[in-house]
């Protein structure tokens, strides 16, 4: 709908969720929409069916050259779908924006491949790849 009012040409709708693994599972619904997870969070959450896979196994289909930036902002789940991005984060090197109540996990495993992080505010953080 935002797209169409918004008179956007240059955007495809994936009707994917974003997780560490390719598969189906639920889709639970929040009654404030930016709450809606593939975890269930609060009691009583209606779901939905869907379909899950990883940012690598979906980039596959598109020949990207560059990669600047991935904003990650998935309610809990931050830590998974870096794992299904690996491939892509260690090609592309990409700025990383996560939203995340457990930085230092994501950082355990980012450090690794050379990103350092720091915070941009309470819940939000920017790694960053550095050579150094």
């Amino acid at each position: 709908k935002n797209i169409e009012l918004n008179n956007l040409k240059n955007i495809e709708v994936i009707e994917k969720g974003i997780s560490s693994k390719e598969g189906n599972t639920k889709l639970y619904i929040d009654s404030h929409s930016g709450g809606n997870s593939l975890k269930k969070i609060k009691e009583n959450m209606p779901s939905i069916d869907i379909s899950i896979t990883t940012l690598d196994n979906l980039l596959n289909n598109y020949n990207f050259e560059k990669i600047d930036l991935i904003k990650i902002d998935v309610e809990q789940l931050d830590l998974e779908v870096i794992l299904g991005s690996l491939k892509t984060i260690k090609k592309f090197k990409p700025k990383i924006i996560i939203e995340s109540n457990y930085p230092n996990k994501i950082n355990d495993l980012l450090s690794k491949i050379g990103y350092k992080y720091k915070k941009i505010n309470e819940i939000n953080y920017l790694f960053e790849y550095s050579n150094n």
